[in-house]
């Protein structure tokens, strides 16, 4: 599986780093987790601007008065587990249709789909979604599969992901700050032997997710195919039930560090009441490459970091339902 993940980092040295929104894998929830979602018209309605403090307004969007909604449940439960051995959690569609996912710390991967007996299994999983994910974080993912939906095809292409906008999202429910857009394409094509020419998918998904939210606040989807069977869909949804678990939610704050950028030795300003901290410090591909417990001595933690290639870095410290975090260059 071949995967590209660039973090970008916006950097300014010297100054108290303003902390963008940063979404943590427990966006996806768990087993028992029930989603439930209203669809709205499309016609005249698109995903808005990509950037920086974007206000995205949907508060006239109309629904179209029907719904749909999952389950995560446990993979062992499902009649098809055999046929999805890399997963750890299902989507419950309905009856008889059932999603396979690996959901880990850093990833939410799809490994394929079960319904009224057709099964598409994943031998190469699309990684969808990476994580932690924050403003310019990216992924791409090789995907492919084969599988019988009458005869027999053929499925390969890439999933990209692209955190694109950070901002306001209002809805007819209300409005939530500090919502991080992701923008997932998906470019792939089904070929079969009886098929005159391959089935070509431009799929493309825009997802609105809040920290302390399970599941995104609204998604937006535009599927496009091309070759035997043309075809153009658009649809959107808002979550029907939408709660912050306050004992979930991590409020993200900044940290002062310096010097920035740093060579040997880095100075952390913490808050008054952290007497030690643990700090997790991750590189450019959002690997952690250092994870330590650190003494506060009147308000300052000084971490070594001469062992550190050159290049960017994130530290973030998390104290109870707070995320502290700051970006450093390393000399």
């Amino acid at each position: 599986m071949k995967k590209l993940l660039l973090i970008t980092f916006l950097l300014t040295p010297f100054i108290a780093l303003i902390a963008q929104p940063t979404i943590t894998s427990s966006i996806n929830g768990g087993i028992g987790d029930e989603f439930n979602y209203i669809d709205v018209q499309t016609e005249g309605l698109n995903p808005g601007p990509a950037g920086e403090n974007v206000t995205w307004d949907f508060s006239d969007i109309i629904e179209s008065g029907s719904e749909y909604g999952y389950t995560w449940v446990d993979v062992a439960s499902t009649p098809d587990v055999a046929d999805f051995p890399g997963a750890n959690i299902a989507a419950d569609n309905g009856p008889g249709t059932y999603s396979y996912f690996k959901v880990t710390a850093s990833e939410f991967t799809n490994y394929g789909i079960s319904a009224a007996g057709s099964i598409v299994v994943y031998q190469d999983p699309e990684e969808i979604f990476v994580f932690p994910m924050t403003y310019g974080t990216t992924n791409t993912d090789d995907l492919f599969s084969e599988f019988i939906n009458g005869i027999a095809f053929e499925r390969s292409g890439s999933v990209t992901m692209e955190v694109d906008a950070y901002g306001t999202l209002i809805l007819p429910s209300g409005t939530y700050t500090d919502v991080l857009r992701v923008k997932v394409k998906e470019d792939y094509m089904d070929e079969a032997d009886l098929l005159p020419t391959p089935i070509v998918y431009d799929f493309t998904n825009y997802y609105w997710l809040k920290a302390g939210v399970k599941g995104p606040l609204f998604q937006y989807f535009d599927l496009v195919t091309d070759g035997g069977f043309p075809f153009e869909d658009q649809q959107a949804a808002y979550a029907e039930n939408i709660a912050v678990g306050i004992a979930e939610h991590n409020t993200i704050q900044s940290l002062t560090i310096f010097p920035n950028p740093v060579k040997e030795v880095a100075t952390i300003i913490v808050p008054d009441d952290i007497n030690s901290a643990d700090i997790s410090i991750y590189n450019n591909l959002g690997q952690i490459v250092s994870s330590t417990v650190e003494t506060v001595n009147h308000n300052t933690i000084k971490l070594q970091v001469g062992n550190l290639q050159s290049g960017v870095y994130m530290i973030a410290i998390t104290e109870g339902d707070v995320t502290y975090n700051a970006k450093m260059i390393k000399r």
